[in-house]
């Protein structure tokens, strides 16, 4: 399972977008909640001025080597054939 998640975190840092909450506003009992455009984690950190360069430079030639559908393939021989995929809280 260890195995599963070591692709699974590397997919879902680099290909999967989200999108993160940039505003929450209180309007009498509820909330009003603003997201920012969908990027993936990878992007942000690229985009990030608090990263220092370097680590940047180490992402970017990790992000050149990787395939996405290599990794998706990979993903799908390590699940588990239960018939239901694993939940991926994104």
């Amino acid at each position: 399972m260890n195995e599963l998640y070591e692709v699974l975190d590397v997919y879902l840092n680099h290909f999967v977008p989200s999108r993160k909450c940039s505003e929450k506003v209180r309007i009498g009992s509820k909330y009003k909640k603003r997201y920012d455009k969908a990027s993936t984690p990878y992007q942000r950190v690229l985009a990030s001025a608090d990263i220092a360069d370097d680590v940047k430079a180490v992402l970017k030639t990790e992000h050149e080597g990787l395939n996405p559908l290599f990794l998706k393939r990979e993903i799908d021989t390590l699940t588990p054939p239960t018939g239901k995929p694993p939940v991926l809280l994104v």
